[in-house]
């Protein structure tokens, strides 16, 4: 082999084993707020190998539920962002080689002189147990010391303890953004706590968790996982060389950043309940996108208080915005009542048809599908069917999220009335993934509701775990079993 293709091959490697500071647009939402509703409030990072800065309103779109918002307001905090406090937890086992872990503690060193003066961070250890070196201090002389005194030590690896660990104490102080960053091989030996107790933590406050991954890419699907439900993101490389720049990312994402405040269009009926967040980018060439799931966090009451708050507003204003709240819930109402009363018409339509030919009442449409329910035989749609119909632009219906399998944490879109999945590269959701028929499985989006279709694939497709004998309708947090990959479908609400 000559020395020209072996340089090529190691250039190929590197490249597919490395992903974060590639040179690819990255869209990061890392905050939502909705206690001020209905204003609700954005923080996102757009990086490309460096942040990228003077974005204006243009350059990105807001759907909220799935529905586009109209009008916002961009700012940038490049530079003057709030204070924020982060927990770095070090690997210090003997599962890293000494070389990783020396070029561990260089990216942190690196990564802690980057930070700003009002900045707060946290020096843990863990190896065959966890270790808390010095709580959240702003004097990086301090916290550089504290990283001076760990030494590689122990036989075993406690790494969800670890997690644990910067979860509790980052929880001590809710009023500074928090984070954690990890480095690992991945590798997990003896904690007490279980990645299950871990995800069930970070869905109920928002803790990014952030991970900077080495070795092999298959010990890192759990962290991914939990990531993904935290709003972190897993950076992995095969290569020591770049572990530093991974660290001077983060270190650039979590500071410049833009708030973007719009005003909620969800009704008084969604407060409380959990809605879709999503947030594109595209500026020339370079586009991205993320999604994520938040609750509106006040109740009607609260609202409705707010607004005969006297320190908010004087009587007038208070006046114009009861008259204009009452005239709202009453359109509510009336607008429910009317359409109940255009179905009910609707059901006694009668179709036109041809001369001499007997008119015959419009059946009732049939309800959406119970959870399981197979589609009727009259439903199914044979191969030769027509093509794929792009959905409206402004409305996705749905997506997956891949919760296993070669890209943790990588979202598709359903965009078509008709969507292909498989590992060719004719489907519009290709999946890397041998074990993966060429055209694997197709979902149909007819009448508002989802149904998933195997393709005669070699392993089958399985939906929570159960083989599909014929076509079914899928549901919110339903999973889909294809290969080894695992596809988590999310329904958005709206």
């Amino acid at each position: 082999m000559s020395r020209i293709t072996t340089l090529f091959i190691t250039i190929l490697i590197f490249v597919a084993s490395f992903s974060g500071v590639d040179g690819r647009p990255y869209l990061k939402i890392q905050n939502i707020q909705s206690d001020s509703y209905p204003y609700i409030t954005v923080e996102v990072s757009v990086t490309n190998v460096k942040p990228i800065e003077n974005l204006t309103s243009r350059d990105f779109e807001i759907y909220e539920n799935g529905w586009k918002v109209g009008f916002y307001n961009l700012t940038s905090v490049t530079g003057r962002g709030e204070p924020k406090k982060i927990a770095l937890l070090v690997d210090s086992s003997h599962s890293l080689s000494s070389q990783e872990f020396d070029t561990q503690m260089e990216g942190v060193q690196g990564f802690i002189r980057s930070l700003n003066a009002d900045d707060k961070v946290s020096i843990i250890s863990f190896n065959d147990s966890v270790e808390i070196h010095c709580g959240f201090t702003s004097s990086k002389e301090q916290a550089l010391d504290c990283l001076d005194k760990i030494k590689q030590k122990g036989k075993n690896t406690v790494l969800f303890d670890a997690i644990k660990t910067g979860i509790n104490i980052s929880s001590a102080e809710p009023n500074l953004r928090s984070y954690i960053i990890v480095f690992t091989d991945g590798k997990e030996e003896k904690s007490r706590i279980v990645p299950g107790t871990l995800k069930e933590l970070v869905k109920n406050m928002r803790l990014p968790v952030y991970v900077i991954g080495t070795g092999r890419k298959s010990n890192l699907n759990e962290l991914a996982m939990l990531s993904q439900l935290s709003g972190g993101e897993v950076f992995f490389s095969g290569n020591l060389s770049t572990i530093g720049k991974i660290y001077l990312l983060l270190s650039d994402i979590l500071n410049k950043n833009y708030v973007i405040r719009y005003l909620s269009q969800a009704d008084f009926t969604s407060l409380n309940n959990r809605a879709s967040l999503e947030v594109r980018f595209s500026n020339g060439q370079l586009s991205d996108q993320d999604v994520a799931d938040f609750h509106y966090s006040t109740s009607i009451l609260s609202y409705l208080s707010k607004l005969a708050s006297r320190d908010l507003w004087n009587e007038r204003v208070v006046l114009f915005f009861s008259g204009f709240l009452v005239l709202l819930i009453l359109s509510f109402i009336f607008g429910r009542v009317s359409g109940s009363a255009r179905k009910t018409k609707e059901i006694k339509v009668i179709h036109n048809v041809s001369p001499g030919v007997e008119k015959e009442p419009v059946k009732e449409e049939q309800q959406t599908p119970k959870r399981n329910q197979q589609l009727p035989e009259n439903e199914e749609v044979s191969e030769k069917a027509s093509e794929a119909i792009e959905l409206p632009e402004n409305y996705i219906h749905g997506y997956f999220i891949e919760k296993s399998g070669f890209n943790p944490g990588k979202k598709y879109q359903i965009k078509l009335n008709k969507t292909t999945i498989g590992h060719g590269e004719n489907n519009h959701i290709i999946l890397d993934d041998p074990t993966v028929s060429y055209n694997h499985a197709r979902v149909d989006y007819k009448r508002g509701q989802f149904y998933i279709y195997d393709l005669i694939s070699e392993y089958g497709v399985y939906i929570n775990g159960k083989k599909l004998l014929r076509p079914r309708a899928i549901h919110d947090f339903d999973e889909i079993e294809l290969g080894k990959t695992v596809l988590m479908f999310r329904r958005a609400s709206g």
